[in-house]
């Protein structure tokens, strides 16, 4: 998992790189500062607070029985493991869903909008592969506000900040 989204975020490297011969900057990629940081962190907390109040209304609680199963598997692997994870995954996320769909669509669309909806559903389409109806509704929300936080930010570092710290602290 962790080396198929390595390969993945390189692939889409290249491709902005070297096929559409645009700078990492083109999809919110630059060089991390501390100001992403702050934001990340401050962006972590608003999100896990709105996303506590999402899931309450939206989740059944057969859905979060279901989830604490799913994640009591990943809870048997070492701690240096799932942080890995949890990096790998918010950049592969972040770079694809919020960078690259949203810069993209807007320059073919014109509407931001659009690129934060369709980065958001096809985000919540790939997780609907390996995870219950119900929990990717339940997602819905965190999803849409890492997309305005990129938007707000044009940051892809600020976004997988955030992402990673609701991975790893949910």
């Amino acid at each position: 998992m962790v080396g198929g989204f390595f390969i993945q975020v390189a692939l889409l490297m290249v491709i902005v790189l070297f096929w559409e011969q645009r700078p990492l900057a083109s999809i919110g990629l630059h060089e991390p500062e501390l100001i992403d940081l702050g934001w990340g962190i401050v962006a972590f907390a608003i999100i896990e607070v709105g996303d506590n109040f999402w899931s309450v209304a939206t989740l059944p609680p057969e859905a979060a029985e279901s989830a604490r199963t799913q994640l009591a598997m990943l809870s048997s692997q070492s701690e240096s493991w799932k942080i890995l994870l949890f990096i790998c995954g918010a950049f592969f996320e972040e770079s694809y869903f919020r960078g690259y769909v949203i810069e993209r669509v807007e320059e073919l669309t014109g509407s931001l909008n659009f690129g934060v909806f369709l980065g958001t559903a096809v985000d919540l389409y790939v997780h609907s592969v390996y995870w219950d109806t119900s929990l990717v509704v339940s997602m819905a929300f965190g999803l849409v506000s890492l997309g305005l936080l990129y938007l707000w930010r044009r940051s892809v570092i600020t976004c997988v900040i955030a992402h990673f710290l609701l991975n790893a602290l949910s």
